[in-house]
């Protein structure tokens, strides 16, 4: 009995880059990841992350390296949370590169942080393995222009005593 998970299988033939998964597919492959990443920066607990992980992200990253990568994101208590119920907004299309990499790469519109992910994935025996994760957390473009507005108001009143 075939299952519904073929279809992010990676096959190619012909030597041919390997087919971009179906949306709901990457939607998945991001979800799944963040939601890794966000066990990992709460429980303190690496070694998850880094064995979903091609054995190339393997042999990169100890989970120790791991938890040093996204130390910073630990102190602040982020949350990646968020990213379970919200729909992310993609901004490159997504491609598999010669080397049949597939990045995916765009932000989830989350409040007070967008969650901006870049997403990096190697075929390994038929499936899309993690190669690279990039998360950051950013003050959504309303706030970051309010409070810009705010500061360049400041500096412009300072500059007129």
């Amino acid at each position: 009995t075939k299952s519904k998970k073929t279809s992010q299988r990676p096959v190619a033939s012909g030597g041919k880059p390997f087919p971009v998964p179906a949306p709901e597919v990457l939607l998945l492959m991001v979800r799944s990841t963040l939601l890794t990443v966000n066990d990992a920066i709460q429980t303190g607990n690496y070694t998850v992350l880094r064995d979903v992980g091609s054995p190339a992200f393997q042999a990169q990253n100890s989970a120790a390296k791991l938890g040093l990568i996204f130390a910073k994101l630990a102190q602040k208590g982020i949350s990646l949370a968020p990213v379970a119920i919200a729909t992310p907004q993609i901004t490159q299309t997504p491609t598999v590169s010669k080397e049949n990499f597939l990045r995916l790469k765009g932000y989830f519109p989350t409040q007070p942080l967008q969650i901006h992910f870049d997403l990096l994935f190697q075929p390994v025996s038929g499936r899309w393995r993690l190669f690279g994760v990039s998360v950051t957390p950013k003050r959504n473009e309303v706030s970051k222009n309010n409070t810009g507005n705010k500061e360049s108001n400041k500096e412009n009143k300072q500059k007129k005593k």
